[in-house]
């Protein structure tokens, strides 16, 4: 039915739109029409009966990791898809965090092979993690003073996912350099950024992918500090619909939802949150952190 179908996607909702893939055995893929706001089903005001005023509309071809994808769905230009928040839980050094991360519902994890941390793991003993990992997680690199050689090789041996640029050095030449996994770029907001650079390095590079984190001068990340809530605030809102934005720095299991409410991120990122000592994961604040952020 027409109507069911058209509740069951959209929720007669007019703002915070939630969108989330149907059973299965309730709608096979292909099988549903395109739902549509037009003459044939509007009300006196111009609205469709969802509540679309259909001069006021975009088309979804593709939801990222979407399980069911429709012909074309459409939905408020004024509106936005909200999915699940990813978390990743980085700094790995450990089968057992890792596991741990895992069978808490983590969707990727990253591991750091700069030799500035001290959450560092060596290319042979990530490698050795990620052989023993359970299927559809992502993983990770991080790196700070590698080159672009260096990370295609380390990524390689690793059957890395991402890497992860960490520092001013990697510019949209760099980045381009990286050809063996998709790039992460990081940027540190300090007073006075301007979103443009963003935009600029995504234009010179081809890269959709950014981690905000907490600025130091001295310190590349892991500050374990957290980003001006006002600047984030302004930063994800700015870049919505722009590429996959993710926040990172100084987040934990009793601040990671607000952080979430506050911003809107493709994903959270955390390290210092969930440990109790510098590359130490607990497990009881892992799972705390992940239920938080899944559930903001």
């Amino acid at each position: 039915d027409r109507t069911d179908l058209a509740d069951y996607m959209l929720g007669r909702q007019d703002s915070n739109l939630r969108m989330s893939a149907p059973k299965a055995d309730a709608l096979p893929l292909g099988d549903a029409p395109p739902l549509h706001a037009g003459p044939d089903n509007t009300d006196n005001n111009g609205k469709s009966q969802y509540g679309i005023n259909p001069e006021k509309v975009v088309t979804l071809q593709e939801i990222p990791h979407a399980v069911f994808l429709f012909e074309q769905a459409y939905i408020p230009a004024n509106h936005y898809v909200s999915v699940m928040v990813k978390v990743k839980i980085c700094g790995i050094r450990s089968l057992e965090d890792a596991l741990c991360a895992c069978e808490a519902g983590a969707d990727a994890l990253g591991f750091n092979f700069s030799s500035q941390s001290p959450r560092n793991i060596g290319p042979e003993d990530a490698a050795a993690i990620i052989a023993e990992l359970p299927p559809f997680i992502a993983c990770t690199g991080i790196f700070v003073e590698h080159s672009p050689l260096e990370i295609n090789s380390i990524c390689t041996r690793c059957r890395l996912q991402a890497a992860q640029l960490h520092s001013s050095r990697y510019t949209a030449e760099t980045a381009r350099a990286v050809t063996s996994v998709r790039v992460i770029r990081v940027f540190r907001p300090e007073p006075g950024f301007d979103i443009a650079m963003v935009r600029k390095f995504a234009r010179e590079s081809g890269v959709n992918s950014f981690l905000f984190d907490a600025y130091r001068p001295e310190m590349e990340g892991g500050t374990g500090e957290r980003i001006e809530q006002g600047m984030a605030a302004a930063i994800f809102e700015e870049l919505r619909g722009f590429g996959y934005a993710i926040l990172a720095g100084g987040l934990n299991p009793e601040n990671v939802a607000s952080a979430v409410q506050l911003t809107r991120p493709w994903a959270v990122d955390t390290a210092s949150g969930v440990e109790c000592s510098p590359g130490i994961k607990s497990p009881e604040k892992i799972r705390a952190f992940i239920d938080a952020a899944k559930n903001a």
